[in-house]
């Protein structure tokens, strides 16, 4: 999971709003 900074910072959006991820 901490692969990449940016990386973290998406998986981390992904997980607080699910809805951002499908959009």
């Amino acid at each position: 999971m901490n692969k990449l900074p940016e990386n973290s910072d998406q998986t981390k959006n992904v997980k607080k709003s699910p809805s951002i991820t499908r959009i």
